[in-house]
């Protein structure tokens, strides 16, 4: 699991879930954003949106401490977008086509893939140094 401040909105994260195991059952992760603590990263409000960036759809509405289910499919990755929602009320009526995904957001989520595959090379090659050689 990766999470990545986003350049373009210093209140907007990138979350991303990779299950390299290519055959097997789906995993099922229960986490809360208040669980993503770092040093670099710090995650500010009470209530937020998380956007599935692969269909541009609302996957769910939570507050900061609010557990919620991830569930990851063999050789799969799950990535969403988490923005602060300021005045919280809940989603009663469906997002409108105008609001999802276009061309462009697709380029920036090949970006944001890209930059977490690197991360994730970079950690396994370090691991992999420090635990077998």
């Amino acid at each position: 699991m990766w999470i990545r401040q986003l350049d373009d909105n210093p209140v907007g994260w990138a979350i991303a879930c990779f299950y390299t195991i290519a055959s097997g059952k789906a995993i099922y992760f229960h986490t809360s954003l208040s669980e993503f603590k770092s040093q670099l990263y710090t995650i500010f409000g009470d209530y937020f949106e998380l956007t599935d960036v692969f269909t541009g759809g609302t996957f769910k509405e939570v507050g900061l401490n609010e557990k919620f289910l991830i569930t990851i499919n063999p050789s799969s990755i799950m990535m969403y977008r988490v923005k602060r929602i300021p005045h919280y009320q809940p989603l009663t009526t469906p997002i409108p086509e105008s609001t999802k995904c276009n061309q462009n957001d697709c380029c920036k989520v090949e970006l944001i893939i890209a930059y977490l595959l690197d991360d994730a090379l970079l950690c396994f090659s370090a691991f992999y140094i420090l635990k077998y050689l």
